[in-house]
């Protein structure tokens, strides 16, 4: 991997250098329009009463979050003032000028990257300390077009969250999203799961799961995004993590479900014992007021989950043990203002967890099921800086490390038995069967492996934003960003042991299996102990936008985005698995066609792309080296075949692994990179004072995605066998999997959204109704069905398994009193597509269809007509909770919850059986049953 590592050098020197050239080519601007930043902002205009734009007006701007004082700007020649790099919260800003009277406008809620707009009319003095109060301010944004939903913390704890343990739930309750049902994966207008950036602070966070509690606002952009989100084709959901402030504060909530607290089970939803534990407390305050804040948050939970009898039969008296879970996560912050013009902030995230039981095989005892513990930490700085009274310039660094192992519990808890090397006993590791099983495996399940994986990332980010008013041209705001990511995987797997011994039913050995460290076939030597597979990649991403507004109601928000990235790994030393370069162009147009702050009609152009740093690059990897003997009745080994190695996988050769087709041509195609192309246009209006209803269409189309398909198999036409006259392109009976990025792996996405938002007063909510359609013929991962069976890709261009045409969605916060509040969370979605897969002789999988997918065929098999259309029930969904505040009670603020989930006790299906035979189209699984969680919130 040295060629990989002398790229990132190189790919630094140049984000430095693109950097210094950003300084020196912003020059010096005309006005000084505030001081800076690039996390929340507040951006307006002051006018008189007759509409003039009133330049020289004093603005000051305050809040508990904000560290360093009130902020205080002037108004320039258009009347334009501005505040950025703001820690979110709710603030209020005061304009004051002479003979006029001052106003202060309350309840400004700033958020992540769009600006919190403020429009202000001043009034010519009646007198003196005149000071007009203002309590509430507009919710429409008239500059951005982003399609996005901001939460802050308040909103999202009075919700009645499935996990809440999991930012990916609030990605899916945004309009456009989707996900599993347990709010775990989440997916974006047609993005799949890994096409989403998941940014903390100003941080790529994706992967590493961020504490709710810890978060002061949360924002997820689902489209229109513009140069920021150029490598993110699903959603780029932004966070901000909470400061402190000058008062010093404790916050502790948790809560408790278990199998006790279910309504209307049924039987088969009976299990001995299930239960989850949760605690956050968090401490915050000043070590130097308005100098330096910290902010500490943890969360520790503890699951766990039983099952009950055997439903196949074989394991009648053998009960699994209970999966257990365990996970500590934490947060910390520190913000030191060293002057009015430099800040320096760290931020550091802990996850811990350890799992037991993981396997969940009924023939596996104790000892012998997976046991797993988990590490990972990052650490960041940030440091800001106000270069002039217009340039702002930011600059950030962070460090990731992620570690994990896999090995049967006994191997975890004692090492001392599952040490490596020649003379070490394979360790007794208890296994159950079925009185009919020819052969006992002994340790040989999926926890038999031995495991460890670790990541490793870096991260630079430097941002540069100018604001200037060029005399006629307007108000500009320009932002130039790079940002280099570089990350590296190990991943050391052995075996307990190094060797496996297989039994019959009598206890005679019969064959044995050996596991290396290395490949013996290539170095001549057997090697024991752990074989080390690495892969890794780099990226760098440049980023040019300028927010231009060009008349006094019409901003124009051109950008470009360049990225390049490569990537490697260890059985290909030197050599570059993937690379290359991609331009992304960006625009996006916002009117205020009502000329009153409250209306905005907005359209954009956006291009993104997939880069991959490091996925993609482990296709070649393959595995480590086995080798499997047989034993006769003397000990001695025969008939000795070896697997693994070096992997058998392909790139860009679709045609097969010799790069030639039948013809003689070669075939080799250089990967591309996966690329998006969006279109949104959409209109917002705030109704009445603080309600806003807003319409968006967007269009997506997703090409030249990753896709591996399987290129050594000849098959006939029908694709249900292979040729009888040649069957494997290079003689040999093996699988060969090529990755691509042809033109023909593609999907589009195509919506509808009309949303209502409301953020102040008793009532806040957020609700949309959204139509889609997604098509296409690749889905989640590179690793689909595109391609493997060549006849068979006419069926499999259809709407994808997450295709959901009717979505509506609602969030819901109602406080009946000071002390008594609910909150709704529902959701209804229409049935998604499933197939009916038949079997397939020669793969020996459930890998055929005989009709498109989503239907399932008809008797004439090439008659389309008779096929009929299947998709899943309807799915409504409908949580509830209620929430009592203490303090009238006991002078404390305490509050008491309860959660219901699935408060209508629906079982709809959630899936069906897909393989063909007597129970295709039977349940599979269904929505789960009524749960009643009991939480607590003490605040002092």
């Amino acid at each position: 991997m040295r060629k990989s590592t002398n790229r990132a050098v190189s790919n630094v020197v140049v984000l430095a250098g693109t950097l210094a050239l950003a300084v020196l080519s912003l020059g010096r601007p005309a006005e000084v329009l505030a001081q800076g930043g690039s996390v929340g902002s507040i951006v307006g205009n002051v006018f008189d009463q007759s509409g003039v734009p009133m330049p020289g007006v004093k603005v000051v701007a305050q809040s508990p979050t904000q560290i360093g004082g009130v902020k205080t700007t002037f108004t320039n020649e258009e009347g334009a003032f501005r505040f950025v790099a703001l820690q979110p919260g709710n603030f209020e800003i005061t304009a004051s000028a002479p003979k006029m009277s001052a106003v202060n406008q309350k309840g400004i809620k700033v958020g992540v990257n769009a600006a919190a707009e403020v429009n202000v009319i001043m009034e010519v003095a009646t007198k003196t300390e005149e000071v007009k109060i203002i309590e509430k301010a507009p919710i429409v944004s008239t500059k951005t077009t982003n399609v996005k939903e901001v939460w802050d913390e308040e909103f999202i704890d009075n919700l009645p969250l499935e996990t809440r343990t999991s930012v990916e739930e609030m990605v899916t309750n945004a309009p456009g999203g989707s996900g599993d049902a347990g709010g775990r994966v989440a997916r974006v207008r047609g993005g799949n799961q890994n096409q989403n950036l998941y940014l903390v602070d100003g941080f790529n966070l994706t992967g590493l799961k961020t504490v709710y509690k810890s978060l002061a606002a949360m924002e997820v952009s689902t489209a229109g995004y513009g140069a920021d989100g150029s490598i993110a084709p699903g959603g780029l959901i932004a966070m901000v993590t909470k400061t402190g402030s000058n008062r010093f504060e404790f916050d502790i909530n948790g809560f408790h479900e278990d199998s006790r607290l279910r309504l209307f089970e049924e039987e088969l939803d009976k299990v001995p014992n299930d239960m989850r534990s949760y605690i956050n407390p968090s401490f915050s305050g000043p070590i130097i007021k308005d100098k330096l804040w910290f902010y500490v948050n943890g969360e520790a939970r503890n699951e766990i989950y039983s099952s009950g009898p055997d439903p196949s039969g074989f394991f009648t008296d053998y009960v699994l043990p209970d999966q257990h879970y365990w996970n500590y996560r934490a947060t910390g912050k520190l913000t030191y203002q060293i002057n009015a013009r430099n800040k320096i902030q760290s931020f550091t995230f802990y996850d811990v967890n350890w799992s037991r039981n993981r396997n969940r095989a009924y023939a596996a005892e104790e000892d012998a099921q997976q046991k797993r513990e988990r590490f990972g930490f990052f650490s960041g700085l940030t440091w800001e800086s106000l270069l002039t009274d217009q340039i702002f310039f930011k600059a950030q660094a962070g460090y990731s490390n992620t570690q994990e192992k896999y090995a049967p519990q006994m191997c975890l808890t004692n090492p001392d038995t599952c040490l490596h090397g020649d003379d070490k006993l394979v360790p007794t590791l208890k296994f159950h069967g079925p009185s009919n099983m020819n052969v006992n495996l002994r340790n040989n399940t999926g926890a038999s492996s031995d495991r460890m994986l670790e990541m490793q990332a870096v991260e630079l980010v430097g941002t540069l934003q100018g604001f200037f008013s060029p005399k006629g041209l307007g108000d500009h705001d320009v932002k130039l960003m790079a940002r280099y990511y570089n990350r590296n995987e190990f991943d050391k797997v052995s075996h307990p042991g190094d060797r496996l011994d297989e039994l019959n039913e009598g206890g005679q050995l019969t064959a044995r299996t050996y596991y290396f460290a290395n490949d013996p076939r290539l170095d001549g030597v057997e090697r024991y102990g752990y074989a080390v597979l690495g892969s890794g990649g780099s990226r760098l991403t440049l980023t040019m936008q300028d927010t231009a507004k060009v008349t006094r109601y019409l901003t124009v928000t051109p950008g470009v985005g360049f990225t390049t990235s490569s990537s490697s790994n260890t059985r290909s030393p030197g050599e570059n698995i993937t690379e290359g370069g991609a331009i992304t162009p960006h625009l996006a147009v916002a009117w205020d066609a009502t000329h009153d702050g409250r209306t905005v009609v907005r359209a954009s152009y956006n291009h993104y792309v997939d880069p991959d740093v490091g996925r993609v690059a482990r296709h070649t990897l393959g595995g480590r080296v086995s080798k499997r003997c047989a034993v006769d009745a003397a000990g001695v080994e025969s008939g000795c075949v070896y697997s693994g190695g070096k992997g058998t996988g392909t790139i860009g050769l679709r045609c097969g692994p010799s790069g030639f087709d039948e013809n003689g041509n070669p075939c080799s195609e250089k990967l591309k990179v996966p690329r998006t192309f969006e279109y949104t246009i959409g209109a917002e209006r705030e109704v009445v004072e603080g309600l806003g209803v807003g319409v968006d269409v967007v269009y997506r189309d997703y090409t030249n995605q990753y896709s591996t398909r399987e290129t050594n198999r000849i098959w006939d036409a029908n694709g249900s066998d292979l040729q009888r006259t040649g069957s494997f392109r290079n003689g040999k009976p093996e699988t060969i999997i090529d990755l691509e990025t042809p033109s023909d792996a593609k999907r589009t996405y195509k919506g509808v959204t009309v949303a209502a938002h409301k953020r102040e007063g008793a009532l806040k909510l957020s609700a949309s109704y959204t139509w889609a359609m997604q098509e296409g013929n690749i889905w989640d991962t590179e690793v689909n069905a595109w391609g493997d069976i060549p006849p068979r890709d006419i069926y499999l261009f259809g709407p994808t398994p997450d295709d959901v045409r009717h979505n509506i969605r609602g969030t819901l916060v109602y406080a009946f009193t000071p002390w008594l509040s609910t909150g709704v969370l529902y959701n209804f979605s229409s049935g998604t597509p499933y197939n009916r897969y038949f079997r397939n002789v020669q793969t020996g999988g459930w890998d055929d269809l005989r009709s498109r997918v989503g239907t399932s065929p008809g008797t004439d098999r090439n008659d389309p007509g008779d096929d009929r259309e299947t998709r899943l029930p309807d799915i409504q969904k409908f949580d509830l909770q209620l929430r009592a505040n203490l303090k009238p009670l006991i002078g404390q603020d305490a509050e008491v919850y309860a959660d219901v989930l699935n408060a209508l006790g629906l079982r709809t299906a959630t899936s069906y059986v897909q393989n063909d035979g007597p129970t295709w189209g039977t349940v599979q699984d269904r929505m789960r049953v009524t749960t009643v969680r009991l939480g607590f919130r003490y605040r002092y």
